[in-house]
């Protein structure tokens, strides 16, 4: 066992290594880990081909924090980068960096840093917003619960001093980053609007719009609309406000979270360019959002929110659990007309983020995730996914791997949306008291999009439409004669946008039809002085139906010569109509004279309940079956099995141990092979259904782990481990250990 406890800042937290609660499900990691011993026939090109990715850049500038809510990254009219963040969790301090030359930046060494500040109060949650000349509004909500607005002159690189917009607002006590209070945006003219947390006299919690102009030469804010209470029903509690203005009408949408409704929703609301403020909204009418009060509020989800130049609302969530799997499901919801379309993806992350370039292409930014189908399988993965012409979503395209947990802030406005067609984010990477801050882009190259033909998740859940509320409120405007500043809208080229297609993973069953026939007539005669008989013409024979043959199905995944993540991956391939059952088979000879695994299966998928061979070459094939026959066998596909670390065997505390303090030390033995690092789960409940959130579980790298965060007293808590190994881009799982209890005092 490895006895080095030494564990501050090499921990990960452990909502953030949830990556699974079960590796057999629809997304395992495959990392080429050889070449292929043997060679496949070459196939002709097929729909389900694979296209280049568009091209991505991404490189450390920094240390500092960005949440997926706010736009943190800002590209002026002058061409240059501008980036402000909170230098890290439980800091006061805020930072920015920019990009002292026109153009896109290529490495670290094209950003600078800005001066950075100290507020008087820890930073939660911070957004910018540009006016599209000198000026970006870095708005920031604290833990003394103010909200504040430092003006940056862009023509100066300077900021000017601080303006205090609102006092009293809700605040957090303990672990924070990832709960989000505060949104603005830009509207052609000048007046700046602002979303954000606030609360009434009872301590109810709101989501209130307010309205300015600034003087940029008195450096003052006129409150010209507001505050004005955007959420209609008090027992909702929302937070997590977003806000997005339209260019085609300057309406805007704000999004929000409420937690306590059951279901809880993604509600929003749309103030029209005239200042009247519609219904509010019931979002996500499929999903079911993720919340949750550990260690900040709803910590790892949205919504995000964007509105293209066509009107359309775009918006991304994180749903709840589901059943056996795990929470992180992504939820797209758009609204082009009248009402909200909110559909299941089939892909997971935590806090995915939308974007757009000028082409209309919608992207989505998230990290990686256990349940993905082949790529973006760890949470370390830096990923996105283009939406495809046809409104589908095919497989995730990685970008980087940094080690860490992380979140994204993405380049989004209508006014100064300058280079267009690049997405531009912002992500970290590391501890969250010391993170180190990344710049991304996405480029508009590459080939021309190929059709897509996508399979309809059947696990995706549904929900009843919840009817929406209207709430008149009242506004409460503070005249002031303040100058306002004129915002410029800068255009670039339009690019070519790239997709991939990748079947979902979840097949559709489609029903038997049973061919049918009608049988002739027979016809009598009687000759002379003979015996009446009966015969059947010889003209109009019975008719007797040949079945037809059961097409191969299409094998996805594992593919030749790749290395799955885990002792039992899943094994996948497409449906075939009118198959009733599969035959599946895995051998570890290429004509299939020995059986690995050899059975009936009544889905086009399986996981093995016992692990594989390790580290040996393998070979599997399907088949469909049906009352007719069976069909053709697949094309065999070879893979290497995975050689993981052992499984943990937990140590300390004992079995129903009652520890001796709020946060106790984990301790388990070490795995063989050696394991690059460990992941830790704590619940209230064995079956890990409600897990616990930020700095009360992780990763480390040594086979001991103490809880960061106090845990509730006179509590039982439920716990294991799995170990992990990394080499290169390949990752491997263990299964996860026995579950052990302990009760704190």
């Amino acid at each position: 066992m490895t006895h080095n406890k030494h564990l501050s800042k090499l921990f990960w937290p452990l909502h953030l290594f949830l990556v699974a609660l079960l590796l057999a499900g629809r997304a395992p990691a495959y990392a080429a880990a050889r070449p292929a011993p043997m060679e496949e026939p070459a196939a002709a090109p097929t729909e389900e081909a694979l296209v280049s990715a568009q091209a991505s850049t991404s490189f450390s500038i920094g240390s500092a924090l960005v949440d997926a809510i706010p736009h943190q990254i800002v590209r002026t009219s002058a061409d240059k980068a501008y980036a402000f963040a909170a230098k890290a969790q439980y800091s006061s301090e805020i930072r920015g960096y920019y990009t002292p030359s026109a153009g896109l930046p290529n490495s670290s060494a094209a950003f600078s840093a800005i001066t950075p500040f100290s507020d008087t109060a820890n930073i939660i949650t911070l957004d910018t917003v540009y006016d599209g000349g000198n000026i970006i509004h870095v708005l920031w909500l604290n833990r003394s619960g103010e909200l504040k607005d430092r003006p940056f002159d862009t023509s100066s690189n300077s900021f000017k001093s601080i303006i205090t917009i609102a006092t009293g607002l809700p605040t957090i006590a303990g672990d924070y980053i990832g709960s989000s209070g505060v949104s603005g945006v830009m509207e052609p003219g000048g007046k700046l609007h602002i979303a954000h947390w606030s609360q009434d006299g009872s301590s109810n919690k709101h989501i209130t719009h307010r309205a300015y102009t600034y003087n940029s030469g008195a450096n003052t804010l006129t409150l010209v609309e507001g505050p004005t209470q955007v959420d209609a029903d008090p027992a909702h509690q929302p937070n997590h406000p977003a806000i997005a203005l339209s260019p085609l009408d300057n309406s805007v949408t704000v999004a929000w979270v409420a937690s306590p409704t059951t279901p809880r929703e993604i509600m929003a609301r749309t103030r029209s360019s005239a200042g009247v403020w519609g219904s509010v909204e019931n979002i996500s009418t499929v999903g079911t959002p993720w919340t949750s009060s550990n260690a900040g509020i709803n910590i790892d989800q949205g919504p995000t929110l964007l509105i293209d130049s066509a009107g359309t609302r775009h918006l991304a969530y994180m749903g709840n659990f589901e059943a056996s799997l795990d929470y992180g499901r992504i939820y797209y919801a758009a609204k082009s007309g009248a009402s909200w379309t909110d559909q299941a993806l089939s892909y997971f992350t935590h806090a995915p983020v939308v974007a757009i370039n000028n082409s209309g292409t919608v992207h989505l930014l998230g990290h990686g995730h256990a349940r993905n189908p082949s790529t973006c399988i760890t949470v370390p993965d830096i990923c996105y996914w283009a939406k495809n012409g046809d409104g589908s979503w095919p497989a995730p395209q990685l970008i980087a791997n940094i080690s860490s947990d992380t979140s994204f802030s993405v380049k989004w406005s209508v006014v100064g949306f300058n280079r267009p067609e690049t997405i531009e984010f912002l992500f970290f990477g590391g501890a969250y008291t010391s993170p180190t801050l990344y710049y991304g882009r996405i480029d508009s190259t590459g080939p021309t999009p190929t059709p897509t033909n996508t399979r309809t998740p059947s696990n995706t859940p549904t929900r009843t439409n919840t009817p929406t509320q209207t709430f008149t409120p009242s506004n409460t405007p503070t005249p002031s004669n303040t100058a306002t500043s004129t915002a410029t809208h800068t255009a670039t080229n339009t690019p070519t946008s790239t997709y991939t297609w990748t079947p979902t993973n979840t097949p559709t069953r489609t029903p038997t039809n049973t061919a049918t026939h009608t049988s002739t007539a027979s016809a009598t005669r009687t000759p002379t002085n003979t015996p009446t008989r009966t015969f059947t013409p010889s003209n109009t024979p019975t008719a007797t139906p040949t079945p037809s043959k059961l097409p191969a199905p299409t094998v996805n995944f594992p593919a030749s010569g790749n290395t799955p993540p885990g002792t039992r991956p899943l094994f996948d391939w497409a449906n075939v109509p009118a198959a009733t059952s599969y035959t599946f088979q895995i051998s570890t000879t290429p004509n299939f004279t020995s059986f690995v695994v050899n059975m009936n299966v009544s889905a086009s998928a399986y996981t093995p309940t016992t692990d594989l061979p390790r580290n040996t070459l393998l070979y599997w094939r399907a088949r469909a079956n049906s009352p007719a026959g069976a069909g053709a066998w697949s094309r065999t596909r070879h893979f290497f099995s995975a050689n993981p670390p052992s499984v943990p065997a937990l140590l300390s505390p004992a079995q129903d141990a009652k520890v001796t303090g709020l946060t106790p030390t984990l301790d388990w033995s070490d795995s063989v092979p050696a394991a690059t690092y460990y992941e830790i789960q704590i619940s209230t409940n064995d079956a890990f259904t409600a897990l616990l959130g930020r700095g009360r579980g992780g990763s480390v790298n040594q086979s001991t782990y103490t809880i960061q965060t106090a845990l509730t007293p006179a509590t039982p808590y439920f716990w294991r481990v799995r170990a992990v190994s990394t080499n290169g881009s390949a990752t491997q799982f263990s299964q996860w250990s026995a579950v052990r209890s302990f009760h704190t005092p």
